[in-house]
């Protein structure tokens, strides 16, 4: 009974949580590494930042993919 009350609500809201998320996800590595980066001299910091950003979003996204309804396409 609630599922079928909040799923016009869901799905306004699934795109622009899930960009604000993604943005957060993918940025804030990246200035942290950027940031370590310079400071340290040493590029590799970039390098590894970049491959834990890429492991975040992947699991990211089969977790927003797996808790998303997509009954409604």
């Amino acid at each position: 009974m609630g599922r079928n009350r909040n799923k016009k609500s869901h799905i306004i809201l699934t795109v622009p949580d899930f960009l604000r998320g993604f943005w957060f996800v993918v940025l804030v590595p990246i200035l942290i590494g950027t940031g370590i980066s310079l400071y340290t001299h040493s590029w590799r910091f970039i390098l590894y930042g970049l491959l834990v950003d890429l492991l975040i979003c992947i699991v990211g996204t089969i977790i927003a993919v797996k808790n998303t309804d997509m009954s409604f396409l």
